[in-house]
């Protein structure tokens, strides 16, 4: 089965088409560190209104989380165990599973310097022809669906292994 790990940036709507799209092939690992918090953070009584003070909390709780327990870094290294201990796209018939960290840049180039991570952005503008540029992958949903499939198969080829 093939593994792959992938940080998405860029447009909201078009990594949620990404997503979508690869979920027709690929069992995908969302892990959002940000995510994770805000669900921890009801055990502590917050109740996540809509405030504007929920982003101050769980950003200095990010904060923290980070210095004292290298909280984003061991979360994401948790999930890389895993999906490489995982049968779930076998079990459920797809090609393999992706997981897709939802990270900030700092975390980001960390994953990509000491792992198999790589960074994909996504626009709503048109692929362009070798799907890379400026030292990232590039994929542009604003494509005909068989261009973006055949854009989105290229870089799969190169950043998936096979286990």
């Amino acid at each position: 089965m093939r593994k792959g790990f992938l940080i998405l940036n860029g447009d909201s709507t078009a990594k949620n088409l990404l997503q979508d799209k690869l979920k027709e092939n690929y069992w995908i690992w969302n892990v959002s560190t940000l995510n994770h918090l805000r669900h921890n953070a009801t055990a502590l009584g917050w109740d996540f209104t809509n405030d504007g003070i929920a982003d101050e909390f769980i950003g200095k709780l990010l904060d923290l989380s980070n210095e004292y327990l290298d909280y984003e870094y061991e979360y994401v290294v948790k999930f890389m165990n895993k999906i490489m201990e995982s049968n779930k796209a076998k079990e459920n018939g797809k090609r393999g599973d992706l997981l897709i960290a939802h990270v900030g840049a700092d975390l980001s180039n960390r994953l990509q310097d000491e792992f198999d991570f790589y960074v994909i952005n996504v626009t709503m503008e048109e692929c362009i022809e070798n799907n890379f540029m400026n030292g990232r992958f590039y994929v542009g949903m604003g494509s005909s669906e068989e261009v973006v499939d055949n854009s989105i198969e290229q870089i799969l080829n190169i950043i998936c292994t096979n286990n």
